[in-house]
């Protein structure tokens, strides 16, 4: 099996929208949902494929990194380190060899405390979605309303 390099300038966490504390039961249902939606052969365009094609590559590789669980407490500890400084992270190579066992370590960090956190960027996507939604909403207000009126309006022209 050739070694996994991995580098902690990627968040795998919100790479699968997850939190660092998730178990392995939610990464594996994270990865199921984001396949399911960045799948190349759902693409309908090249443009479109190559882009799932990088998405799941990346989709896959969090996934794998959060599930072996000592990659996921190397990774939880160059991550703390490199969000806590603003160098070039570091790249490694994890190996049973050069690595020591993780009852061996102290104070290995578990998660990253919310300050540390980076913030989750939407996409325009998701606040074109969010602004469609709100004027629908302010038109079905709209036109609730209107139809009310015109309810009592002809009501009231047939009562009397």
């Amino acid at each position: 099996m050739r070694a996994r390099q991995l580098s902690a300038d990627k968040d795998y966490y919100s790479m699968l929208e997850v939190s660092p504390a998730a178990s392995e039961d939610v990464v594996n249902a994270a990865h199921r949902t984001l396949m399911k939606r960045f799948h190349p052969d759902l693409a309908t365009s090249e443009r479109q494929r190559l882009s799932y094609e990088d998405r799941a590559k990346d989709i896959n590789e969090a996934r794998d990194v959060l599930m072996d669980p000592s990659l996921r407490s190397e990774y939880d500890r160059r991550r703390m380190d490199y969000l806590g400084r603003s160098t070039v992270p570091p790249v490694f190579t994890p190996s049973a060899a050069t690595q020591p066992p993780i009852s061996s370590v102290s104070n290995v960090p578990t998660g990253v405390p919310a300050a540390a956190k980076p913030p989750l960027a939407k996409s325009r996507l998701h606040a074109a979605g969010v602004v469609v939604g709100s004027l629908l909403a302010g038109w079905a207000i709209v036109w609730t309303v209107l139809f009310v009126a015109y309810l009592l309006l002809k009501a009231s022209l047939h009562v009397g």
